[in-house]
């Protein structure tokens, strides 16, 4: 996975790494997807752009969250690890993975 260049980019690989990112669907200038942060939250993209419902968006209007920048990774193609088929794994559920 290439490094990333902002806090808010590595906040949003950590959450594509640990799974927590499912895309529900993607086409052209649409898609929609769940991430679970500290709470589940639903991103989307449509004609008016990138949408979130984390509690940042109503203090910073405007602002990129870390929950939309990891779901535009993800649709992007540009994450190894934020395939459209990962779901997100229980809170407590093992991966197999070590570390």
């Amino acid at each position: 996975m290439r490094e990333p260049s902002t806090k808010q980019e590595a906040e949003a690989l950590a959450l594509i790494a640990a799974g927590k990112v499912r895309v529900i669907s993607a086409g052209p200038g649409c898609c929609s997807a769940l991430v679970r942060g500290t709470s589940l939250y639903v991103v989307t993209l449509d004609a008016d752009g990138w949408t979130c419902t984390c509690p940042l968006t109503d203090y910073r209007p405007g602002w990129t969250c870390k929950h939309v920048a990891a779901v535009q990774f993800v649709c992007d193609g540009r994450s190894e690890q934020g395939e459209i088929d990962d779901g997100i794994r229980p809170e407590g559920a093992s991966d197999g993975h070590q570390g």
